[in-house]
């Protein structure tokens, strides 16, 4: 429904028209008709009822922790939030005919993440489906995600006792559309005719990031990419 009505009706919000409509049939079920109650999302995440906007606690647990593990998995989310990122910026400019810039993208997350690790929160980049729903919702400017910022703040601290009632089913058909309508069918398209290898490596990363995991999938392309390039470069230099 959502994807028809996306299509057929553009320019309208119905993202938020669905979330909505979750929220309120969640609350409905869950109180009073709980024969139909759907999966919510407090079911799912019971602590999101009560958020926090800091959490200290890794302070006193880092003793526990090897620093061999912390250096590692922070290397890896390093790698992947940057690629991610540049990315998500590439498809971004595909999208919109812009050109971003790599350094400040790069530095702002960087900034951004410095931050939310030393508050004990998650690590941010760059996301493709968010992005994706972001310029197809119509934004020009990064004004933009100013103003998402501050939605998500609003939602933390004023609206989530609403919003967990989202049924998981609206979640998951939310974030299938916008990643289906991010799929580049016109990018395989010329993969297809002008470079079957390359269509080869992105059949492969999208298998890995959807059956094994999607920073697996994002290391195991950009190396693939980078030999590629070498190879390609050498034999260039040697003719």
């Amino acid at each position: 429904m959502l994807m028809s009505l996306m299509r057929y009706f553009p320019g309208k919000p119905w993202i938020i028209f669905i979330a909505l409509v979750g929220m309120i049939y969640g609350f409905i079920t869950v109180n009073y008709i709980t024969a139909i109650k759907p999966l919510i999302l407090k079911d799912k995440y019971p602590t999101m009822v009560d958020p926090k906007l800091f959490d200290f606690t890794w302070m006193e647990n880092k003793n526990k922790i090897p620093f061999s593990h912390i250096f590692i998995g922070s290397a890896e989310v390093a790698f992947v939030a940057v690629l991610e990122t540049l990315i998500s910026a590439r498809i971004a400019d595909n999208m919109t005919g812009t050109r971003f810039e790599q350094r400040k993208e790069v530095f702002g997350m960087s900034l951004g993440n410095t931050l939310a690790g030393f508050m004990g929160g998650a690590p941010c980049t760059g996301v493709l489906v968010r992005t994706g729903v972001n310029v197809s919702s119509g934004a020009t400017n990064k004004m933009s995600q100013l103003i998402n910022s501050i939605v998500v703040l609003l939602i933390t601290l004023i609206f989530m006792p609403a919003f967990v009632y989202i049924p998981l089913p609206c979640i998951a058909a939310i974030l299938i559309v916008a990643a289906t309508r991010l799929v580049p069918f016109k990018v395989i398209k010329q993969l297809w005719n002008y470079d079957i290898a390359e269509l080869i490596i992105l059949f492969v990363v999208s298998v890995i990031c959807v059956g094994v995991d999607g920073a697996i999938g994002l290391m195991v392309g950009g190396v693939i990419s980078i030999l590629r390039t070498a190879i390609k470069t050498s034999k260039a230099n040697a003719i």
